[in-house]
């Protein structure tokens, strides 16, 4: 789950070697279903006034580079670190109350492009 909703995605990776520890490269897409039109109450941090906001539905588009270690046994890790671009214009709308400047750079950064870090555990089988 994310600020933009729940946001479904494929992604593909590249590994430049096939060994324990592979290094790979990758893309993916996702998509941000938004909210769905359900408001979600956000105090301004400036002015303490609350603001109502919706998410719209928004693309983006990942790069990664990341690290994948497959131990003997099956035990899996994966970690990696990339970029999520925005692909849409404007995913929110504010309904209700006027954001201060502060706010709306706030929700610039929650709800546009962005860092992006992962680590994952598995088992592969």
């Amino acid at each position: 789950m994310s600020a933009s909703g729940l946001r479904p995605g494929v992604r593909a990776r590249y590994l430049f070697t096939r060994e324990k520890t592979a290094y790979y490269g990758g893309v993916g897409l996702k998509y941000g279903l938004g909210t769905g039109g359900q408001e979600v109450k956000i105090q301004d941090p400036d002015t303490k006034v609350d603001l109502y906001v919706t998410t719209d539905k928004s693309a983006f588009m990942d790069f990664m580079f990341g690290v994948d270690f497959l131990a003997d046994n099956g035990f899996l890790v994966l970690a990696n670190i990339g970029w999520s671009q925005l692909l849409t214009n404007n995913p929110y709308t504010i309904t209700s109350g006027v954001a201060s400047d502060q706010a709306k750079k706030a929700f610039n950064l929650e709800f546009g492009s962005g860092l992006m870090l992962s680590v994952s555990l598995g088992k592969a089988f």
